[in-house]
């Protein structure tokens, strides 16, 4: 006997494939003529959306089986501040150099995911200078890459 839980994470799985063809198959049609939606505009965006949906419905139905756990809230923020670090690292790196912006990164993950006491801090300057330190005479230095 099939369960519904485990029919679920089957439909949810098949319904997340139909969708990524969908968009496949939409995105062969072309997405714009002249500035105007073409004929794969629509059915790519469905396959989207059928993705998305069935992805969240196969979470929510692994979570019930008992596969996944749910995320702690501090696990995703640290996350999102570790991507706006790297972006930060992007968008810096081009303005200030390389060199520094990796120096100003590694504090910033250090930050995020390290202990907050002063011990630690301190340590993790004196650590990210050397890398950087490191990372300059490698790159700079001995394969001539332009850090800006």
């Amino acid at each position: 006997m099939v369960h519904a839980r485990h029919l679920d994470v089957a439909v949810s799985m098949l319904l997340f494939l139909a969708g990524a063809y969908i968009s496949y198959v939409g995105g062969t049609y072309g997405y714009l003529e002249e500035g105007a939606p073409a004929a794969g505009f629509f059915p790519l965006w469905i396959g989207f959306g059928v993705m998305a949906f069935s992805a969240v419905n196969l979470f929510n139905a692994l979570r019930r089986v008992g596969m996944v756990r749910t995320i702690d809230t501090a696990e995703i923020l640290r996350v999102v501040l570790c991507s706006l670090a790297m972006i930060a690292f992007v968008w810096l790196g081009g303005r200030i150099g390389m060199v520094t912006a990796s120096y100003l990164l590694m504090l910033a993950i250090g930050a995020i995911f390290g202990p907050r006491t002063r011990t630690f801090y301190a340590f993790l300057a004196i650590v990210s200078a050397g890398m950087t330190a490191v990372l300059y005479v490698v790159f700079g230095i001995l394969l001539s890459v332009p850090l800006l």
